[in-house]
Order: structure tokens, then sequence, then C-alpha cells
């Protein structure tokens, strides 16, 4: 089962097989969703080599932290308020991965059978554990008891009977469970950190629960968090770019006291005030340099989500819109897989 918790990004990645099986291996390829990425491997030493050799993960959340003790635009009395935070989270950097053409070649999961000669799958396991993959083992009968223990000591994520009735369904929700898993276990530092704040959204269970569905229904593949609030963009199938904002009712009231309190239009104080759209402003540069009376051009009609521990507002906006960021520079995932 997927964990229930929103992953700082998420991008379609590749999963890797490995069965010395040549025919079983080909005949299951053919059987995959056709949107899934995948290598083949037939020889365990392969395959290793590769990982160890000419494969480097691009999801690196170390990317996205910097410990706030070493930050120079900080007084020693500014630090002492941060004796309890070891790093300072820089959500803007997240969504520069969407500009890495090679991101779909993550490995997020590895699809490895027990049985092989050269090197048994759990030995392939134990070759691999510092990499972050979610590893798979498909098993027989004979291997089964092992696979379990094996499961049972967090060397491996899943194990499959390759026999199993239904066993080609179970694999594709496995995957797609743990390529969700492979993010979500990656965020999990920052993604602790910043539902800490009592304004954020991110550990809310009803807004997981709209997330989760507005990603269905609008078909998105790839999603990247920019605001620590809750508020993301979004690509889908067809490349089309969406933003989800995400405030909370402290968010909303602070944006209508600091429209009124700096002599914003009547307009835009009523709209905020009355909770009818909501400011968004994407870069550290927005919210310097666009003072109170250009706001009109940054507010989009805000609908409410009431969470569990609080009330939200959301809006969509389609498009790349005013914000600094460049569709051109990315590379699509369907165009990833017609290269493959």
């Amino acid at each position: 089962m997927a964990k229930n918790r929103i992953a700082a990004c998420y991008f379609p990645t590749t999963t890797l097989f490995l069965d010395d099986g040549v025919n079983f291996l080909k005949d299951l390829s053919l059987q995959l969703d056709e949107t899934l990425a995948y290598r083949l491997f037939y020889e365990p030493y392969k395959a290793l080599r590769f990982l160890k050799d000419n494969y480097h993960p691009y999801v690196n959340p170390r990317q996205w932290l910097s410990d706030l003790k070493s930050r120079g635009d900080l007084g020693d009395l500014e630090k002492d308020e941060f004796t309890h935070s070891f790093v300072d989270i820089d959500v803007f950097s997240i969504h520069k991965m969407m500009y890495i053409p090679d991101r779909f070649a993550e490995i997020s999961v590895a699809v490895i059978d027990y049985a092989m000669p050269a090197m048994n799958g759990l030995e392939f396991c134990a070759a691999t554990s510092d990499l972050p993959m979610k590893k798979i083992i498909l098993t027989g009968q004979a291997g089964h008891s092992t696979a379990v223990r094996a499961f049972n000591e967090k060397l491996i994520d899943r194990f499959i009977m390759k026999g199993e009735y239904g066993f080609l369904k179970t694999l594709r929700e496995a995957i797609h469970n743990l390529q969700r898993d492979y993010f979500s276990d990656l965020s999990e530092v920052i993604i602790k950190d910043l539902e800490a704040n009592p304004r954020s959204c991110l550990s809310d269970p009803i807004f997981l629960d709209f997330f989760d569905k507005f990603k269905t229904d609008n078909h998105i593949i790839e999603y990247y968090l920019v605001k620590e609030s809750g508020c993301f963009l979004m690509l889908d199938e067809k490349h089309k770019m969406r933003w989800l904002i995400v405030k909370a009712e402290a968010d909303m009231k602070e944006f209508a006291e600091i429209a009124e309190g700096n002599d914003a239009s009547r307009p835009v104080v009523t709209s905020l005030k009355q909770r009818e759209k909501l400011l968004f402003l994407f870069t550290k540069e927005d919210e310097v340099g666009v003072s109170v009376d250009k706001w009109k051009d940054y507010l989009f009609p805000a609908k409410k989500l009431a969470g569990k521990f609080n009330d939200y507002y959301y809006a969509v906006i389609d498009g790349q819109s005013k914000y600094d960021v460049y569709p051109d520079k990315v590379v699509s995932y369907e165009d990833y897989l017609k290269k493959l």
C-alpha cells in the first residue's frame, strides 16, 4: 500500500528488471504498461556494474537543505532562534528538477528474480542496499519462506510469487505503489519538517484525498512542491503546466490585513477579506518586488476546502502564467518514452 504522505516531488521513473530467464523477461516486458519506462538485465553482475559504475540517482533531498548555522545572512541572535532546527529548506529549488532531461531515468524500483545461479536475488539486494530504490523479489514456492524472512528484515519491500493468480496485476500495482513510496521516503525529512507548520496542508488527511483526486482528474504525472504551505507546480500527460495553490485561513487573513494596512484598492481588499481570491507570489523576488498596488495581477479565484485541522483555500492556475518558469526547457515524459 502506498504511504499516505505527499512527496516533495514526483515524476515517472524507470523500473529495473533482473531475471536470468531471458524468455520470461522478454514476455513480461511485452505485458507491462506501455507508459512504464524500464531496463532489462539478464545477468546480475552486469546489473550490479551498471548501478555501481554508470548510474546515479537524480533526486537528492540534501540539495534542498542547508545548515542554518552556516548561513552568513543570519546574525548570532537569529541563529540562536534555530537551536532546534538543523536545516533550512529551499523549497523553491525543488521544481528545478523538471529541467533535468534525464530525470525519468531515475530507478525507483527493481524487480529481481530470486533463483539465479551466479548471484541470487537476495544477494543482489544486499549488494545494492546503499541505493534508495525499492526492491521486489519474484520467487517460486521453494524460495517463499526465504523471501518472507527478507521482507521482515527489510532487505526487500515486496515479494511476489511467480505463479500466483493475478501475478501481472499484482506486479503492476506493486511497482506503482513503490514508485510513490520511493519519492515519499526521500522527501520524509523535508515534509515532516513542513508538516509542523500549523498553516501547512501537507499532513491533513482531507487535503491528501483532495490532492489524489485532483491528480487523477487532471491526469497529472509530475508535480513539484513550490511553497511550504502546500502549493504545487504540475505537469499532465500532455505536458500542460498547471499550478495548484493552497493557503490556510491564517494566510488569507494576513493577506487581507496587509492589503488594507497598505492602502490597496478596495476591490483587492474586499476580494481578500471575503475569501473570493487568494494571493500567489512565486519567487522571493516576487515577494519583495510586487507591491500591494500590483497585487490585483497576482490574485486568483479561490475555493474553500474544509480540512480536518484547518480551513484552506485553493486556486488552480493553468499554463505558464506570469511566473518565472520555462516550459520550453522541459523534456516531457512522452518524448522520453519515444527515445526509449
